[in-house]
């Protein structure tokens, strides 16, 4: 067989499931109910939104029209053109009105305004618009277009505020 062509929709592997028009879903107990979504490899991996995709690993989800999730364990990205790239626990955007907000890893870390960024870390949570952390532990960039650089506990509350680091600056 020199080629597989597929139309409408595809599952391969045990207990997928595919409700929706033009997707795609490989793997263990994963679901496409999004039009033209797919999931591509992992266990019990979900994707619910339209030309919405979870590439691979555990439990997550992709939620947000257009939104990705790379791999990872229980992560979502519920904002249209969001992203969760990997990590734990880990959610871009928290309503499907959220534009583009992007988790690249680390575990428990939120992205929850549009145009807001986590880089890493654990426990960091970005709520202003284009806000960004780019890592550390408890870190909160809550003002528009805030920037936390690191450390532990620091936030940056006030519109265009910056803390480079430190501990609970």
């Amino acid at each position: 067989l020199d080629e597989l062509r597929v139309y409408d929709r595809a599952r391969i592997g045990p207990n997928c499931q595919n409700t929706a028009n033009q997707s795609f879903v490989v793997g263990d107990g994963c679901v496409a109910s999004g039009n033209r979504a797919s999931v591509t490899g992992g266990w019990q991996n979900r994707v619910t939104a339209s030309d919405a995709s979870v590439a691979g690993g555990a439990f997550n989800l992709g939620a947000g029209l257009y939104s990705f999730v790379g791999s990872g364990y229980a992560d979502t990205a519920s904002g249209r053109y969001g992203g969760a790239l990997s990590g734990y626990g880990n959610v871009a955007g928290d309503a499907s009105t959220d534009s583009a907000p992007v988790v690249a890893g680390g575990s428990h870390n939120r992205a929850l305004a549009n145009y807001a960024t986590v880089g890493g870390g654990l426990q960091n949570l970005a709520t202003g618009r284009a806000a960004s952390v780019v890592g550390g532990h408890a870190n909160n960039a809550a003002g528009l277009r805030g920037f936390v650089g690191g450390g532990y506990g620091c936030s940056a509350a006030g519109d265009y505020s910056a803390v480079v680091g430190g501990y609970a600056d």
